[in-house]
């Protein structure tokens, strides 16, 4: 049934992020105050919880849904598992916490810095000035901001770059004026369908 409840299951205290595999056959709980990750079997609701860092906060998946990367604010870890036994594959100390973006063999955090993970071992491959916000990976970009948006390339063998640097308003002005564009095509459309 569609907006229905379909099970409750209990996790630890105060859940503060969740993601799913891509075949949701399970569930990854960041539990904030426990410093646990439960590990959900969606087809049965069979838990286990993980120790990890201090105040996990956010959890993200790799594409291949082998690992399970979790930022633990309370100590400004990374902890990286397994995602089906648990087990803790590493842990790195990076100061920030922010939810993690993963691109292939690399994870992005971002704190007072933007820092860029080895996905396999948690070593810091590089790290470079960021503002604040949630690191997003497109198209071998790195996004990142909050009042300006800031766009880093890394070119393997050369310092990263500041690709681009925007206010909000600019980035979203070329989008308010298509918006503004369609609407009044859209009305021009109802003025002569109603006239």
């Amino acid at each position: 049934p569609v907006n229905s409840v379909i099970a409750d299951v209990a996790v630890g205290s105060n859940p503060s992020a969740v993601v799913y595999n891509q075949d949701g056959s399970r569930a990854y709980v960041a539990n904030t105050d426990d410093d646990t990750v439960s590990i959900i079997k969606t087809s049965d609701n069979t838990r286990i919880d993980i120790p990890v860092g201090d105040q996990p906060v956010a959890v993200a998946l790799n594409s291949t849904g082998t690992t399970v990367y979790v930022a633990n604010a309370g100590d400004k870890t990374v902890t990286a598992l397994n995602a089906t036994t648990g087990e803790q594959l590493w842990s790195a100390n990076i100061a920030g916490s922010s939810p993690p973006a993963i691109a292939p063999g690399v994870v992005y955090v971002s704190g007072d810095k933007l820092y860029a993970l080895n996905a396999a071992t948690g070593s810091q491959r590089w790290s470079a000035p960021s503002c604040c916000g949630a690191p997003v990976v497109a198209n071998g970009v790195i996004y990142i901001g909050a009042e300006r948006l800031y766009g880093y390339r890394r070119v393997e063998g050369y310092p990263v770059v500041v690709a681009m640097a925007v206010t909000k308003a600019a980035a979203l002005r070329p989008w308010l004026r298509a918006m503004l564009a369609y609407a009044a095509m859209t009305m021009a459309a109802a003025l002569a369908l109603f006239s």
